[in-house]
């Protein structure tokens, strides 16, 4: 069955990732529409959710995101100066050395992705 949410993708710790939109399970970095993905980070889950990190219902969903990492004062300097747009502040968000799986879930539930 094609998983159709954020939530279903990245649904265990066993399938999100840092650094990397994708990876297989011999951890080889991959596009997020690839077959043989078994991890994505928050925006390639994105990605793989709406088939395309172009459409207009992937900028919707990373609009959300961003925003909600930007009004939770505890995720404070987890995105830094560079992140000009809505997906470096994901990506950034993702990446930082503080973020843990619960906040992807969190982020997740409170931006109603």
């Amino acid at each position: 069955m094609e998983k159709r949410s954020l939530k279903d993708i990245l649904s265990s710790p066993k399938y999100w990732v840092k650094r990397t939109l994708a990876r297989t399970k011999s951890r080889l970095n991959v596009v997020p529409g690839d077959n043989r993905a078994v991890q994505w980070c928050l925006v390639g889950a994105v990605w793989k959710v709406c088939g395309t990190p172009n459409s207009p219902r992937a900028r919707r969903i990373i609009a959300k995101l961003a925003t909600a990492i930007g009004t939770n004062p505890l995720w404070e300097g987890r995105v830094g100066p560079d992140a000009y747009n809505s997906w470096l502040v994901c990506v950034e968000f993702n990446n930082h050395r503080k973020t843990k799986f619960g906040d992807i879930q969190e982020l997740i539930e409170k931006a109603k992705v």
